[in-house]
This record gives C-alpha cells, structure tokens and sequence, in this order.
C-alpha cells in the first residue's frame, strides 16, 4: 500500500480515537480502537470501503458543528457533493483535507 495512502488512513484512524500501540517496528504499526481492538494500520480501508469511511463523516460533521459552527456549510457542501457523486475517491479526500484543517485549527489554538 503507498505510504501517502497509510499516512492518511493514519490520520483518519487517530481523529476517530484510535491509540498507537506499534509504530515503525520493522514497518509494523499496530493501532487500537476505542473498544480495545487491534488493527494493522494497513488493514484500515478508510480509501477503500463506504462502510469503513462514512463513521469518519459522521464524526467530520459532529466536530464541526460543535467546535466550528461557522465551518460547517463548507464541510458540509464538500461532503454532499461526493456523496451525490457516490464517488468514494473524492470522499475520502475530503475526510483527509478536513482533518488536516482541524488538526491545524487544533494547533492554532
């Protein structure tokens, strides 16, 4: 799997909670979700499955429209028009853009 892919599947995961239980261990990183299971980070399919993904999405609107209100028409238009398009690719990009945004927000903050 492409390392820009992994990073961002990365990010996903520790945005929806998850811990670091493993990283870089001869190119192993184990992850846990907040029910105490362990994933292979390669085993995360947020590119690749609707259903690993739109929990992702649920949790983009909450965050913003709990701590950035004024955000979320734009969020929210992005996330509509991908998923009117069913077009999982630009999903999942919008996912990673948001994320990225709210980790910066979080940093300026």
């Amino acid at each position: 799997m492409q390392s820009k892919v992994l990073n961002n599947n990365k990010s996903i995961a520790l945005f929806m909670e998850f811990d670091i239980i493993i990283e870089n261990f001869h190119n192993i990183n184990i992850l846990q979700d907040p029910k105490g299971k362990s994933h292979d980070l390669g085993s995360l399919k947020y590119d690749q499955s609707w259903d690993a993904l739109i929990p992702v999405i649920d949790k983009i609107k909450t965050v913003c429209i709990k701590e950035f209100f004024k955000y979320y028409p734009k969020w929210q238009r992005l996330i509509d028009s991908a998923l009117s398009e069913l077009d999982l690719k630009k999903l999942y990009g919008v996912a990673v853009d948001f994320i990225k945004w709210y980790n910066d927000k979080i940093k300026q903050s």
